[in-house]
């Protein structure tokens, strides 16, 4: 009886251990981020990092970044890719800021998920998402794109293999991409604010009206109502 009671126990305290949620690694500056990357999970920014002169490289299955309303940035002379997502995928979320003097972030190959919380992703001098081959991008919550540089871009795709979700956000500056017409069926805008027009990339079903802010905000078309071309085609065989 005894035994069994031990055993009872002892697998109860293994399902505990294999359903409680894994704990986040603080980090406080770059040493420890990128220790924290290469082992993956989550992570939590505890301080602001900048003056980095370093990229960093994702190859984990998956990393989640915690921003917890501070910054990460490198130097103005940083002239690289900041964050290299070669497999795995990186989810960023939180209040905060993702700055670099270079390209930002470049996807070959995994998958970069945003969902916003008033979070800035912003490159001073070159691309914000650059996405090379057979990568996966999704954009949710509010997200801010910013590159006040042309004709820089804030989100370049260079192949029809990529894949794009855009379901919110803002984007301020220009996005290109690549072979759109081949397989538009990967590429999804069913939302956000934009500074120019992104109407060349929308389905049927959607569009972009610029609004009081100055942006192309994309919605849903609203359907016609089937009265009024009705009442359109009376009039047209009256006249």
């Amino acid at each position: 009886m005894l035994k069994r009671i031990k055993m009872f126990f002892a697998m109860l305290a293994a399902l505990m251990l294999i359903a409680a949620p894994a704990m986040a690694t603080d980090v406080n500056n770059f040493n420890e981020l990128k220790t924290a990357i290469n082992a993956g999970g989550s992570i939590t920014l505890q301080d602001n990092i900048t003056g980095i002169t370093e990229g960093l490289t994702l190859n984990q299955d998956r990393v989640v970044i915690d921003l917890n309303g501070k910054e990460l940035s490198t130097t103005n002379s940083f002239k690289d890719t900041f964050i290299c997502i070669e497999a795995g995928t990186l989810e960023i979320i939180g209040y905060g800021c993702i700055k670099a003097h270079g390209t930002t972030f470049a996807i070959n190959g995994g998958s970069l998920e945003i969902d916003g919380n008033n979070t800035t992703l912003e490159s001073e001098t070159a691309t914000v998402v650059d996405i090379n081959n057979k990568g996966y991008l999704t954009i949710s919550g509010l997200t801010i794109l910013k590159n006040d540089n042309p004709p820089n871009y804030i989100l370049q795709s260079k192949s029809d293999q990529n894949n794009i979700r855009i379901t919110n956000g803002e984007f301020h500056g220009t996005i290109d991409i690549k072979d759109y017409g081949k397989a538009p069926e990967n590429f999804q805008i069913t939302g956000g604010a934009f500074r120019y027009d992104p109407s060349e990339y929308l389905k049927g079903d959607f569009e972009a009206v610029e609004e009081a802010d100055g942006l192309y905000h994309v919605r849903e078309k609203t359907p016609v109502p089937a009265d009024i071309y009705s009442l359109k085609f009376e009039r047209d065989a009256v006249e």
